[in-house]
C-alpha cells in the first residue's frame, strides 16, 4: 500500500475541522492511529515529521479532553 503524505495532511485537517464542529475527539483518535501507522511506512523527510508533530498535537488534545471528561463525571 502506497502512502501519500498529502492525503495524510488532508485527513488530519478534516479530522481537526470535524473536531471543531462536533466537539468530539473520536475521529481524531482514529486519524492519529492511521497517521502513526503510515508514518512508519513513510520515508523519513521533513513532511513526514510534520505529520508526526501534528499527531502529537492531536494526542495532547485527546488526552486533555479525556482528563476533563473524567473529572466532570
Amino acid at each position: 500500500m502506497k502512502v501519500d503524505k498529502y492525503s495524510n495532511i488532508v485527513l488530519t485537517v478534516l479530522a481537526y475541522s470535524f473536531y471543531i464542529l462536533q466537539g468530539t475527539s473520536f475521529v481524531l483518535t482514529i486519524v492519529t492511529f492511521i497517521n502513526g501507522i503510515s508514518f512508519i511506512k513513510m520515508k523519513k523527510d521533513t513532511q513526514s515529521y510534520l505529520v508526526l508533530i501534528i499527531d502529537g498535537l492531536l494526542m495532547v488534545i485527546f488526552s486533555y479532553e479525556m482528563y476533563w471528561f473524567l473529572n466532570h463525571l
